[in-house]
């Protein structure tokens, strides 16, 4: 089953129509819901994982395993590390002062 039809499922099990009512009560932004029951393929950050977790009252590795992530549902996944000062680019503008 993937995480779209389990959202689905549980929204029809719940009796809710409207696909706003659900992003309020999954607690997610309304084109975030669009997506995923529109294509079926969402692909949840970490956040969103432990927000649908709540919903389906699931743990977030299983929803994590559900929307297709390798990853855990804790972990961060790429980007926003510290970078070394090798890799920063060289500060262009005037000459320090003497």
């Amino acid at each position: 089953m993937s995480l779209a039809k389990a959202v689905a499922k549980k929204q029809k099990s719940m009796g809710i129509v409207s696909k706003i009512a659900l992003a309020a009560v999954v607690g997610v932004s309304i084109p975030t819901i669009y997506k995923l029951l529109k294509s079926g393929r969402g692909r949840p950050n970490a956040r969103t994982v432990n927000r649908y977790a709540k919903f389906l009252r699931m743990s977030a590795t299983k929803v994590a395993a559900l929307a297709g992530r390798a990853e855990s549902a804790s972990s961060p996944s790429r980007g926003k590390g510290p970078r070394s000062a090798s890799s920063r680019p060289m500060k262009r503008g005037r000459a320090a002062k003497a």
